[in-house]
């Protein structure tokens, strides 16, 4: 008898590690992903802490880190509200062009439908 065990997930290695540079640091990646993904991630990021380096001077390089993290993250949530409000937009616009659409399709069905049709209901 042959008693088979699994190896719990967080101890498989899932892929080879990825190296990226980030403001001068080497950084090595481990997880799913592919390398031009990943260094298109590490480039967005390290403009990011360029860009916040040239308006802090001196500044270091936790405070770097944590600027560089909150300015992404306001990024995204204007980003999350501009999505939303776009979405509520549209499903305002596809609703009007429904209901146009509905009236339509009853002003023709009513065109064209005979009348005798149209008096078959019984009033109770």
């Amino acid at each position: 008898m042959t008693i088979q065990t699994q190896t719990p997930p967080w101890s498989k290695r899932l892929s080879k590690p990825i190296h990226i540079e980030i403001f001068g640091r080497s950084y090595a990646l481990q997880g799913e992903t592919d390398q031009d993904y990943a260094q298109e991630l590490a480039a967005f990021v390290d403009a990011k802490m360029h860009e916040i380096a040239e308006h802090a001077k001196g500044s270091p390089y936790s405070k770097l880190v944590v600027l560089a993290a909150i300015n992404i993250a306001h990024e995204l949530f204007q980003l999350k509200n501009d999505r939303k409000t776009h979405e509520a937009i549209v499903g305002g616009k596809a609703l009007g062009i429904i209901e146009r659409i509905e009236e339509q399709f009853e002003a023709f069905h009513l065109k064209n439908t005979p009348p005798s049709r149209l008096d078959n209901s019984i009033d109770l």
